[in-house]
């Protein structure tokens, strides 16, 4: 469809165009401007020239990925938690972590797992399990000798200023 006046919505093309047909999965809908997603809160977005709408069909998935043991695509279902989809995944790897969980929905729309909050999972959301950063192992030789430097510094400040 073309634009047919200057602050024409997606809301207002959506009614030109006679609704969404009855597979269409409306929270799925994509807006991509200058090649970038743009995510949506409603349709009550002023569309530009050369945006690019996507309708999907109901993917009926939910894909988990990342630090879990078998990345996969999971059937959806609206009684299944965030955990009872990354255990459908094959649970969480060893590198796996537990408190850094992405979940992207299909419209566009990112939630970050909280402690206490944990996203809602919908048809066509991805799910990503990142990994534990590497942490270098604690240098008690290099500790001990970082300590000895600075007491000796303090040692001589103390000598020179008489303090």
């Amino acid at each position: 469809y073309t634009l047919q006046k200057k602050d024409e919505t997606l809301n207002d093309v959506l009614i030109r165009a006679k609704g969404l047909s009855l597979d269409a999965y409306e929270y799925g809908l994509h807006l991509a401007r200058d090649g970038k997603q743009v995510a949506l809160d409603d349709f009550n977005i002023i569309l530009h020239n050369k945006d690019i709408i996507t309708v999907p069909r109901h993917p009926g998935v939910v894909e988990v990925q990342g630090a879990v043991y078998q990345p996969r695509f999971i059937q959806f279902n609206n009684k299944k938690s965030l955990r009872d989809y990354i255990e459908g995944a094959g649970g969480f790897t060893t590198e796996a972590n537990k408190f850094d969980i992405t979940v992207v929905h299909a419209n566009g729309e990112v939630e970050i797992k909280k402690l206490f909050r944990s996203p809602t999972i919908r048809e066509g959301s991805t799910i990503i399990v990142q990994l534990n950063e590497e942490r270098e192992d604690f240098d008690t030789t290099e500790f001990v000798s970082n300590i000895a430097s600075l007491i000796t510094s303090i040692a001589t400040i103390i000598l020179l200023f008489g303090i």
